[in-house]
């Protein structure tokens, strides 16, 4: 397994060439290993409101949803940073058993999804609409 992995980091380090981050200096590229073996890559970019900048493992996430990927073994991360607080949110949405990949001289780390956000909110936590509507009806007859 963590020899796909590898191919993975690389993936991701090639992607990192093609980021746009004028403004951290930071270029970063994230590569997806879909569950059908696929490698879906993404960039980080910048805005100049920063607030509105993506980074590379969400834009790579996008790129493999809208490719109609929607299952993920792992995420690279090139130059490797844990994920803000929002990518785990949403790479924890697609699968909290997604394992994230970084880089080193002598092969790879591999952090858990599991550990790095162990209380996600998920789609698991959302009531369905049948659920929502029994429960606002209450005690009325």
């Amino acid at each position: 397994m963590y020899e796909k992995y590898k191919d993975l980091v690389e993936a991701a380090r090639q992607a990192a060439t093609r980021a746009y981050a004028p403004y951290s200096k930071k270029p970063q590229g994230a590569a997806v290993l879909t569950s059908g073996g696929e490698i879906v890559c993404g960039v980080t970019v910048e805005s100049a409101s920063l607030g509105a900048s993506l980074g590379a493992e969400i834009n790579a996430l996008t790129q493999a949803v809208a490719l109609g990927h929607r299952s993920f073994k792992a995420i690279a991360i090139e130059p490797y940073s844990h994920p803000s607080g929002v990518a785990r949110q949403i790479i924890a949405e697609f699968g909290i058993d997604c394992d994230l990949v970084k880089g080193t001289a002598t092969g790879v780390e591999v952090y858990s999804m599991r550990t790095l956000l162990p209380h996600h909110f998920g789609p698991d936590n959302l009531q369905t609409k049948h659920e929502k509507d029994n429960a606002t009806r209450g005690s009325i007859a």
